[in-house]
């Protein structure tokens, strides 16, 4: 079985406001240590990412811009191949991030 990975992203600008998304698909993966007789492999997932900003305030001295990041929006369970020890090792559940950037 072959390792398939597919990566894209987009983004888009509109006046003030900036949308990012970020998409990750994998197939099954095989540990190192993967045999036929004793496969060692992850299961295929999909990985999205989603940011926002908007640009409050934008000149020569300073900028000020509110952000919202969305890590694995769509929660997808995602287990990298473990070492043996552990099967299959979880990665990050939903993660919402927000704030505000102050350049000067």
């Amino acid at each position: 079985m072959q390792k398939k990975t597919v990566k894209t992203g987009l983004g888009i600008n509109f006046k003030k406001v900036v949308f990012f998304t970020k998409l990750l698909y994998r197939t099954k993966s095989h540990h190192r240590n993967s045999t036929y007789k004793n496969p060692i492999t992850n299961d295929e997932f999909i990985y999205l990412n989603l940011s926002m900003k908007y640009n409050l305030l934008k000149n020569d001295n300073v900028n000020i811009a509110f952000f919202m990041k969305f890590t694995n929006l769509l929660n997808s369970k995602i287990y990298h191949v473990g070492d043996g020890t552990f099967d299959k090792v979880p990665q990050e559940p939903l993660k919402i991030s927000f704030g505000f950037n102050l350049d000067f």
